[in-house]
């Protein structure tokens, strides 16, 4: 089964698109397009989950409302898709801003949550994290950004180190990020909107809420990111409940050319909590 819907959802309309059939799983997008998660399909689908994945508001082809958006904003709208869809309580697999996102999502609805998988985003930003945050989120305040070349900055900023050296991985990463972060697929506002989101995400404690996440979570994180360190991570995901962490070797905050990595470790976490 392949069906693309626009869902209303509050005062929004967002794009889904389902495949496969078996136990519902749903993939929420941060700061790039839902079709980032395609490469992922094959593997969930085959192996019995029935895959929903949908662009965020600010990302094409869902609304772009003006900004300024925040992540308490965007797990209420993805509340409103798993009760319109009737697939709660669901699996939900999420990275960066979409993992705060479900982390939200987790706090709010643990109703609607089976389990959780949170690829390079828990609790708070780093310290570093924070002024990369901010940073972006002026560039796209500007009156008319150069999104291209903003988006291409924020891939350097978020790569590792050793690829700096190797002009043959370097242009890889590019390629796919360019990709997946199409100044055509999110307009100014919606770029803004996400980019807001995350400053406003460090005007509050999201550290000490994780006590009370009662969702069984695995938590992914990428060995050289700088917006989630793999310390920080960890000091993090101490206080929760039911978490397991996993190191992806290699990766830094963009996390797309570790697909594979990250779909073996979710199946084997999935499939036990079926």
């Amino acid at each position: 089964m392949t069906e693309t819907t626009r869902i209303r959802v509050g005062d929004i309309h967002l794009s889904c698109q389902t495949h496969g059939y078996g136990e519902p799983l749903l993939l929420v997008n941060g700061m790039h397009t839902a079709r980032a998660w395609h490469p992922l399909l094959p593997a969930f689908t085959s192996a019995g989950y029935q895959v929903t994945l949908f662009d965020q508001r600010g990302y094409l082809p869902s609304d772009v409302p003006e900004p300024p958006y925040s992540y308490e904003q965007m797990a209420e709208d993805t509340i409103g898709l798993i009760e319109e869809l009737g697939i709660g309580p669901c699996h939900l697999l999420g990275g960066s801003g979409g993992a705060l996102t479900i982390q939200r999502v987790c706090l709010l609805r643990p109703d609607l949550v089976r389990s959780a998988v949170l690829i390079n985003g828990l609790g708070n930003f780093s310290p570093a994290g924070r002024v990369i945050v901010e940073a972006t989120a002026e560039l796209y305040a500007l009156p008319k950004p150069p999104m291209a070349a903003v988006n291409m900055a924020v891939v350097i900023a978020n790569l590792p180190a050793p690829s700096y050296h190797d002009p043959d991985a370097l242009a890889r990463a590019m390629t796919l990020s360019r990709d997946v972060l199409d100044p055509r697929s999110a307009p100014p506002a919606g770029r803004l909107g996400h980019a807001l989101a995350c400053v406003d995400w460090e005007t509050a404690d999201h550290h000490t809420e994780l006590e009370t996440l009662t969702r069984p979570v695995l938590v992914l994180y990428g060995q050289h990111d700088v917006l989630f360190p793999p310390f920080h991570v960890l000091r993090t995901a101490q206080v929760i409940p039911d978490a397991r962490c996993v190191e992806i070797p290699g990766a830094a905050h963009l996390y797309f050319p570790h697909l594979d990595t990250i779909a073996r470790h979710a199946l084997t976490f999935l499939d036990k909590r079926r």
